[in-house]
């Protein structure tokens, strides 16, 4: 199964705020994107990447909060889904304007 997002930088501005972040996001997720230059990018990407998670495991009952997407040492990002086994990867790419991700289930 394959699942796609993509999302508006500007669109994701008029949503982003504390509560938001803290009802969306894991701790790891709140400090790896606070800790970047542009964060506002790294939280976008995070969530068209939790929205492509939904997508390829076709689970739309899925929490936002129960998909982390975090990143190994070496900086490629991986998926952890609570409660859940199995393979999910995961690709992010992101601009000034846009940010995608693309996951596959295997």
């Amino acid at each position: 199964m394959i699942g796609i997002d993509i999302l508006s930088v500007k669109r994701f501005k008029k949503i982003f705020n504390k509560k938001f972040v803290e009802r969306i996001f894991s701790v790891r997720e709140i400090s790896y994107c606070k800790n970047k230059k542009n964060s506002i990018l790294h939280f976008a990407v995070r969530f068209a990447a939790k929205e492509a998670v939904i997508k390829a495991l076709k689970d739309k009952n899925l929490n936002l909060r129960d998909i982390e997407i975090l990143n190994k040492g070496d900086g490629s990002p991986y998926v952890v889904v609570k409660g859940r086994e199995g393979k999910v990867h995961i690709s992010l790419s992101h601009e000034n304007d846009f940010v995608v991700a693309v996951c596959i289930k295997s």
